[in-house]
């Protein structure tokens, strides 16, 4: 039913039971995971310091995503699921959520529906967005 599942991480504690629930489910129906950080573009002042300093910042924020990412993979590998990882940078992450469940072919969404402090309403717009303009089933994980 569920053969390739997108799921959304972003550190959260809601990303946490996303991302585990996800693989739960997938090592039950034998779905391969595409596991999906979005990272908001950097500000120019961001940039102009990676200038000065060498992509500091810009090293930074993509380690930290590629370490989320990686733990959605090593849970995936405790639980023999397939797990596909990647990182991109867009100011709408629900638009990028549409679009890699369409061109991944994924028959499921997972993501999380709250985070820490002004994230909440942040999480709970990108999961609303989710739901109006895509065509994939959506789990939200509170």
């Amino acid at each position: 039913m569920f053969e390739r599942i997108l799921l959304l991480v972003d550190g959260t504690q809601a990303s946490d039971r996303a991302t585990h629930l996800c693989i739960d489910a997938a090592a039950a129906l034998g779905s391969h995971v595409y596991a999906l950080n979005v990272i908001s573009p950097l500000p120019s002042v961001n940039l102009l310091a990676d200038y000065i300093e060498g992509d500091i910042c810009f090293t930074r924020v993509t380690g930290r995503a590629s370490q989320l990412l990686e733990g959605a993979k090593v849970a995936g590998k405790a639980a023999g699921v397939e797990v596909s990882t990647e990182y991109t940078f867009d100011h709408r992450p629900d638009a990028v959520v549409v679009s890699r469940a369409h061109t991944r072919g994924c028959d499921l969404v997972v993501m999380p529906g709250r985070g820490p402090g002004h994230a909440n309403a942040f999480l709970r717009d990108v999961a609303q967005q989710v739901l109006l303009n895509g065509e994939t089933p959506v789990l939200i994980c509170p």
